[in-house]
């Protein structure tokens, strides 16, 4: 096959987190393209991009998996697709942060680094616990083992921080007027009753800022 600037490599990456060693594809276009943002304060390489761009000629894949061949259409689109969310996926970042916003929203809203820690391993191995308790596929990516790692911690069962008023979860006005509506099987004659309730306690149900809600995923309440 040509190579030239516009084809693709499909590298295997080993991964010593998975039983038998072997790590995902990731792409490489053989040319560099660096995204600064920030003025510059902050920069990453590009995503793989495998359709063409207009007048582009159609960039061609080489791996051991695929026969090199001219992709085009919806399986560009689709190998694409596919190459951004594993170059996402495997992440060095991703493990923490998926930690951080399920400890917040199932436990705590400030998890210690160690609580953090924990919950990202299981999350990169795949396995929580040892011997015949343990929890998990062995795989990357293994949410059984993550969730178990989260609600079996320490963090989540000490009766000892139960007592301390800085631990635990603050939820937000809307959803304690939620809980009470659902608990006392509330019944709304028209269904948008809870549209005037932004200046009561400063949420609207259907009003929030963003996309993420009423706070965003970096928010965390004072506290210890």
């Amino acid at each position: 096959a040509t190579v030239d600037m516009d084809t693709i490599f499909g590298v295997r990456v080993p991964d010593t987190h998975r039983r038998n060693g072997a790590g995902a594809y990731r792409y490489y276009l053989n040319r560099e393209e660096t995204v600064s943002v920030g003025g510059g304060a902050f920069t990453f390489r590009n995503a793989p991009v495998f359709m063409p761009y207009s007048g582009e000629a159609k960039k061609r894949i080489v791996n051991a998996m695929w026969l090199p061949h001219v992709l085009a259409g919806e399986h560009a689109a689709a190998h694409e697709t596919e190459a951004v969310l594993d170059h996402l996926f495997y992440q060095a970042e991703t493990a923490p942060f998926l930690a951080r916003l399920l400890i917040q929203r199932l436990v705590t809203s400030n998890p210690s680094p160690r609580y953090l820690e924990a919950a990202s391993t299981a999350f990169k191995t795949g396995v929580y616990g040892s011997g015949g308790s343990a929890r998990g596929s062995g795989r990357y990516g293994c949410m059984e083992a993550m969730l178990a790692a989260i609600l079996l911690d320490r963090e989540a069962r000490s009766l000892t921080l139960d007592a301390d008023p800085g631990h635990g979860a603050m939820r937000e006005p809307i959803l304690k007027v939620l809980h009470v509506f659902r608990a006392m099987e509330v019944q709304t004659e028209h269904g948008d009753e809870l549209r005037t309730l932004l200046g009561k306690i400063g949420q609207d149900l259907w009003e929030s800022p963003s996309v993420f809600g009423f706070y965003l995923p970096s928010f965390s309440p004072s506290g210890p």
